[in-house]
């Protein structure tokens, strides 16, 4: 081989090193930042899981209210049907009641007459 062979061999095996050089530095920016992006995703992914945590927490608070609240209007729909009941046999009596007087109003009120 000749010294311009050489030469030419070694600038080109020069230039490969470079160009991998500059292609390993591009692969190592690009392998910080996946592992910037992978970090940052861990700590949402941590953030988020804080977030179910809480809102699951949230969600039985809620649930347990809402069984005690049902519970409450079970038991006030049955004091107002019973409340219904009452106040119909009431009536019912309050009508008979008023009957009852109405007849004793007309013999008391024919006894005066029959006296005048």
């Amino acid at each position: 081989m000749d010294n311009e062979k050489i030469e030419r061999q070694i600038a080109f095996i020069i230039d490969q090193q470079a160009k991998f050089s500059v292609d390993i530095a591009k692969l190592e920016e690009g392998l910080d930042r996946i592992a910037r992006n992978i970090d940052n995703n861990a700590q949402q992914i941590e953030h988020n899981s804080q977030n179910i945590d809480r809102n699951t927490r949230n969600i039985e608070s809620n649930t347990q209210h809402i069984l005690k609240l049902t519970d409450a209007l079970v038991t006030l729909t049955n004091f107002a049907q019973k409340h219904e009941g009452e106040i119909a046999e009431l009536r019912k009596q309050t009508k008979e009641t008023d009957e009852r007087l109405s007849a004793l109003i007309n013999v008391v009120e024919n006894s005066i007459g029959r006296k005048n």
